[in-house]
């Protein structure tokens, strides 16, 4: 096949689309076309974006690629990549696709991308957000990327409707049992039971509600509440149950998760916190008199505005009159 180049992109004509095999820019962004020559863009080849590449495709490459080392863009790759959106059309991602890139931290993605080499995203320990759109109910797709990610994981899910799912981190461990002569594969973390989520093609969200016993007990607090408040704030296929116990987790923990949102200036969610999850009576009052004074230490006018403003209304000062 011949190795064509635009300026921007290294590719291949294949029989049925476009594999790219490099992608050059000034920045640190890449954005993948749905169309190469008219052509779907269907594959993104073994090391597309990783430094390490076989010195015979590496000469190809660089004679398809700018002209002018000097003044033209620069092989997005390793290191540099922070961000890739890949189109609709894109079916494949190849062998070490993304090797070493250790700065990739977002990736948008379309359902119709299922079929992913293996240690495509090996070094990639960045990664925090996946923004997925799903074709129809096949979520395949993101079953496959998840599998191969394993740190803590905010996927913004487009389907239907939207939806904010948190994955928490898991990692494998190999024990020896001496005396049966085995090794054993301990999981730490309930991040796998997460990933677990899926039946056949479709993401179970009731299954994925259902666990949330399992993140209270055992993550972290603060991404226990991210898990929680993602779910309530954008409640796709949230039966009337599950939403209960997010709410009353995020009751029980309010003061706490009001000081997070502070410290990270989310207004929007604290604001939902604070009209549906505040612990009744006096011991609500207090967690707004914390808050507030958090967001005076924290210098955040916006959300210390809007909790005076809420504790006037909900607690109105009581004016002593005095008769003669």
């Amino acid at each position: 096949m011949e190795i064509k180049g635009n300026g921007e992109f290294v590719y291949e004509v294949t029989g049925d689309g476009v594999k790219v095999l490099r992608c050059f820019s000034f920045g640190q962004y890449a954005g993948i076309p749905g169309e190469i020559e008219g052509k779907p863009v269907v594959e993104l080849a073994p090391y597309a974006f990783s430094e390490h590449l076989d010195g015979t495709i590496k000469e190809k490459i660089d004679a398809a690629g700018p002209a002018d080392p000097l003044s033209a863009r620069q092989a997005l790759c390793g290191e540099r990549l922070r961000e890739i959106s890949l189109p609709e059309t894109l079916e494949r991602i190849g062998r070490y696709t993304f090797y070493n890139c250790s700065s990739l931290e977002r990736i948008q993605f379309y359902s119709r991308t299922r079929d992913i080499g293996a240690g495509a995203f090996t070094g990639c320990h960045r990664v925090r957000t996946l923004d997925f759109t799903v074709c129809g109910q096949d979520a395949a797709g993101l079953k496959e990327l998840l599998t191969e990610l394993t740190e803590v994981l905010c996927v913004c899910y487009h389907g239907e409707e939207d939806a904010c799912l948190w994955f928490p981190e898991y990692y494998e461990e190999g024990v020896e049992n001496t005396p049966a002569r085995i090794l054993e594969t301990h999981v730490h973390g309930t991040g796998l039971h997460y990933r677990n989520c899926f039946f056949e093609k479709e993401f179970q969200f009731e299954e994925y509600d259902s666990l949330f016993y399992l993140a209270k007990a055992q993550e972290n607090p603060r991404l226990a509440a991210r898990m929680a408040m993602g779910r309530l704030l954008y409640p796709l296929r949230l039966t009337p149950e599950a939403g209960e116990r997010y709410i009353e987790y995020l009751r029980e923990n309010a003061e706490g998760v009001g000081c997070f949102l502070i410290e990270k200036k989310e207004l929007n969610q604290l604001e939902f916190l604070v009209r549906n999850c505040l612990p009744e009576g006096q011991n609500g009052r207090e967690v707004l008199r914390v808050l507030t004074e958090k967001a005076g230490a924290e210098g955040d006018a916006q959300a210390g505005s809007f909790l005076l403003d809420f504790s006037h209304t909900m607690y109105p000062s009581v004016r002593k009159r005095f008769v003669l």
